[in-house]
């Protein structure tokens, strides 16, 4: 007997934050992490927080206190930027800060997306080796384990532009991979047999770093509902399948609009040269 479903509403909202930055962080650093801050406080502010305001606060070294809630402790979920964030870089005397004015969609949290267990590990395919900070020419891997079946994609966000397709594999032409639940995956190493993937298919990723410091964004992406990978292409030989960030942020957004249980999980990691 079918169902109907009813997608959730969305709303399009805006905001400014502006972002103190610590003198152990760089400029390029500081945009992400302002960027993420604006999303979150925006979350707070149209729906609300799931914590006391004043317990999401961190004291700073002269004593101040600044916001410091995070994607969990808000009642809302960013769905989807739209145009680029408008970022100015202002000093006050030595001290550097970030205002972020962001536009984009968001909804409401009403019932909890499916939870999974994903780390990126750094240099090793051994879950001890859970890391967000590489030096180039590291291998990068993936540990996954779900609570029942269900479907998985990782994307890797090079900071700029473009968005490639980790996983599925290159080879995988079904744009799905399915996982089974319960079952500790290790991806990215061919060493390593999942059981399903033979071991010629399986795509493995050192990461490179063009400029001293480069800041990278990991999407684990998981639902027990069948969904396929975004439409992608191969554009560069030697490099996975990639798409534009506008694209997938659109695609993103849609399936997450369509499956209340979908779970996305994303990595922040820094690749030094």
């Amino acid at each position: 007997m079918a169902t109907p479903s009813f997608a959730q509403k969305t709303k399009t909202v805006s905001g400014t934050y502006t972002y103190v930055v610590p003198e152990t962080q760089s400029f390029v650093q500081a945009k992400e992490t302002a960027i993420e801050k604006a999303k979150i406080q925006i979350l707070a502010d149209t729906y609300g927080t799931v914590i006391d305001m004043s317990a999401a606060t961190s004291i700073t070294g002269d004593g101040a206190q600044t916001l410091a809630l995070s994607q969990s402790q808000v009642k809302g979920e960013w769905l989807e930027t739209i145009g680029e964030p408008v970022v100015t870089r202002f000093f006050d005397g030595d001290q550097m800060a970030v205002k972020v004015e962001i536009r984009g969609k968001v909804r409401e949290i009403i019932s909890a997306s499916t939870e999974f267990t994903a780390k990126i590990l750094c240099g090793a395919p051994d879950p001890r080796f859970e890391g967000d900070t590489f030096k180039s020419g590291d291998d990068m891997f993936l540990y996954f384990q779900a609570p029942g079946d269900g479907y998985l994609a990782v994307y890797l966000y090079d900071g700029a532009e473009d968005v490639f397709c980790l996983l599925p594999y290159q080879r995988q032409g079904s744009g799905i991979f399915e996982v089974k639940g319960g079952k500790q995956y290790i991806f990215f190493s061919a060493d390593i047999s999942d059981g399903q993937t033979p071991y010629d298919w399986v795509d493995e990723y050192t990461l490179t770093a063009s400029s001293a410091v480069e800041m990278n964004r990991i999407y684990i992406i998981y639902s027990p509902n069948r969904f396929t990978k975004a439409m992608d292409s191969i554009s560069n030989a030697g490099l996975p399948r990639e798409l534009s960030f506008e694209s997938f942020q659109k695609w993103l957004s849609r399936i997450r609009i369509e499956d209340r249980a979908v779970g996305v999980k994303s990595v922040d990691i820094t690749i030094q040269s």
